[in-house]
C-alpha cells in the first residue's frame, strides 16, 4: 500500500511543505498544534476490543531502549557502542545534581566530581574512563531519554562528567530514573540503571527523520502461540508515519520529490520493522513477544 502524502495547516503557510505520511484508510481529527490526535472512541469502531485484545495502557517503559541495542547497532552498521549500568546507590547523588541544576540552571562542580569519582572507581566501569576521553564524540542514551532532550549537553558526549551533567539536567532522564526506582521498590528488586552509549553520528539530522507507527497484531486476532517467536512480521502493519520534527517546515533532499521521499521512509520503515521482529526471534523472551503483539509501538527512521 502507497502511503499518500497530506499537508498539515502550518505548511500551508509555508513555500516548503510540512508533510504528515499516512495509509489512506487513516481517520485524522487535527488539533490547533496541526498534530494528529487520537482518542479512543474514534480509534474503538475501526480497532475494536476481542477475545485477544483489549485497549489498554502498554504494561512496558515508554522506550525500552535496553532491549533493542543488538537491533539498533546492526541497523545502523555501529561499530562502536557500549553499555553502562549506574550503581543503585549513585541514584541519590544523580537526584543531588538534578536539584542543582533546577535550583541554579548549572549543576555543582562538587557534586558532579563525586558522582564521577565514585562511578568510574568500580571494578563494573573499568571501561568507562576508556571510552570518554576527552576526544571522541558519543550518543548517550537512558532510556528514553535521547541527547536533545538535555538542557546542558543537547549534542555529543566526550567526557564522563559531561553524562552527568546530561542526565542532571534532563526532565526525561528524571521520569525515567523515578520510574525505575518505583517499579524496583514495588518488586522488591535492586535498581537498574542502563546508559546506552553509541558513536555519534554526525550525518544524522532530526530534519529527516520520521516516526513510524505499528498497529497492535492482536488487534487483526494474532495470538502468540506456546513457543515464543512463531508468529509472521507481515502480521506487524504500520498504519501511520510522521515527520518528527512536525512544526518545522520539511526541505526536500536534493533531487528528490516529495512521493520519492515517501517512499524511502516507508521502504525504510518497513526494513526496521523487520529487523525488530527477527530480533525479537532470535533473542528476546516470551513477554517481550507478547508486549510486541498486544501494544502499538513506534519505530524512527532517518533519511541519509
Amino acid at each position: 500500500m502507497k502511503l499518500k502524502i497530506i499537508p498539515t495547516k502550518s505548511s500551508l503557510q509555508t513555500s516548503q511543505p510540512l508533510m504528515l505520511l499516512e495509509v489512506p484508510t487513516a481517520q485524522l481529527t487535527q488539533n490547533n498544534s496541526t498534530i494528529s490526535l487520537h482518542v479512543l472512541h474514534e480509534i474503538s469502531p475501526l480497532i475494536p476490543n476481542s477475545d485477544h485484545f483489549q485497549h489498554a495502557m502498554p504494561p512496558w517503559a515508554p522506550s525500552s531502549y535496553s532491549l533493542w541495542p543488538p537491533t539498533i547497532t546492526k541497523s545502523q552498521n555501529l561499530q562502536h557502542h557500549h553499555a553502562f549500568r549506574i550503581p543503585a546507590f549513585l541514584f541519590e547523588v544523580l537526584m543531588r545534581c538534578y536539584s542543582s541544576w533546577v535550583n541554579s540552571g548549572q549543576v555543582a562542580q562538587d557534586l558532579v566530581k563525586d558522582m564521577t569519582d565514585t562511578w568510574i572507581s568500580l571494578k563494573s566501569s573499568k571501561n568507562i574512563k576508556r571510552c570518554f576521553d576527552g576526544k571522541r564524540e558519543w550518543f548517550v542514551r537512558l532510556d528514553q531519554m535521547s541527547p536533545k532532550d538535555s538542557a546542558l549537553i543537547p549534542g555529543p558526549t566526550r567526557s564522563i562528567k559531561d553524562v552527568v551533567r546530561k542526565l542532571a539536567s534532563g526532565m526525561k532522564a528524571y521520569g525515567v530514573l523515578h520510574r525505575e526506582a518505583d517499579e524496583a521498590k514495588v518488586q522488591k528488586k535492586e535498581m537498574v540503571m542502563h546508559v546506552m552509549v553509541n558513536a555519534w553520528n554526525a550525518s544524522m539530522s532530526r530534519g529527516f527523520k520520521f516516526r513510524a507507527l505499528v498497529a497492535p497484531a492482536a488487534a487483526q486476532g494474532v495470538v502468540l502461540g506456546l513457543d515464543a517467536g512463531k508468529y509472521d512480521p507481515e502480521d506487524f502493519c504500520l498504519v501511520a508515519i510522521s515527520k518528527y520534527r512536525w512544526l518545522k517546515p520539511f526541505t526536500l533532499p536534493d533531487g528528490l520529490t516529495t512521493q520519492q521521499v515517501a517512499d524511502m521512509v516507508q521502504d525504510g520503515a518497513h526494513r526496521v520493522l523487520l529487523d525488530i521482529t527477527r530480533s525479537a526471534d532470535n533473542s528476546l523472551g516470551r513477554e517481550v513477544h507478547e508486549m510486541l503483539i498486544k501494544s502499538k509501538f513506534t519505530v524512527n527512521v532517518s533519511l541519509q
